[in-house]
């Protein structure tokens, strides 16, 4: 019995070495969950922040599709515009055009203008050429009238006074005839 007490104390001693290691490696693994605990928390935490990071994503997301939704809205009003402005500018060419040939319609006449103007004075010019032998010819006619009418008038003057004067000689005869038949 000796021999198994002995085996009993040889393997209760072994068994407290296990027991020992046993508590050794417990203590190990209590670290060990320890650090893992702290790791999960830390793992918590960041999925935590992960999840908030992915909240925001989704959220400038959301924002990035309104942004580039009222992107769209902006592009087609600006598309809009653009075609606005090319009807305009197509709608300014074509009136440049009108004005471009009323311009050069305008230069047409002008130069007309230019040229009856120049056909205008030389016109003029001769206008005033004859107006002046005109007047020139009127005051020789008016000289030559007053002249004229001078002598004609002294003639008819003298033509009155000498009917007159042979009328009166004709009276006078008839009055002394008269005379010398009364007195007879």
């Amino acid at each position: 019995m000796e021999e198994i007490l002995k085996l009993i104390l040889t393997e209760m001693k072994e068994i407290r070495i296990d027991i020992g290691d046993i508590k050794n490696v417990q203590g190990a693994l209590s670290t060990k969950q320890e650090d893992f605990s702290k790791r999960m928390d830390t793992f918590a935490s960041k999925q935590e922040e992960f999840s908030n990071r992915l909240g925001n994503l989704a959220s400038n997301q959301d924002t990035l599709a309104s942004n580039q939704e009222e992107f769209s809205n902006r592009l087609g009003t600006f598309t809009s515009k653009q075609e606005e402005f090319s009807n305009r500018l197509g709608t300014l060419a074509s009136n440049q055009d009108t004005f471009s040939f009323n311009q050069e319609d305008f230069n047409k006449r002008m130069n007309t203008f230019a040229s009856n103007q120049e056909e205008f004075k030389k016109q003029q010019f001769i206008l005033i050429a004859g107006q002046k032998r005109i007047e020139n010819k009127l005051d020789r006619l008016n000289t030559n009238v007053i002249t004229s009418m001078g002598d004609y008038t002294d003639k008819i003057i003298h033509h009155f006074d000498d009917t007159a004067q042979v009328l009166n000689k004709r009276i006078f005869k008839v009055e002394t005839e008269l005379e010398g038949k009364s007195r007879q």
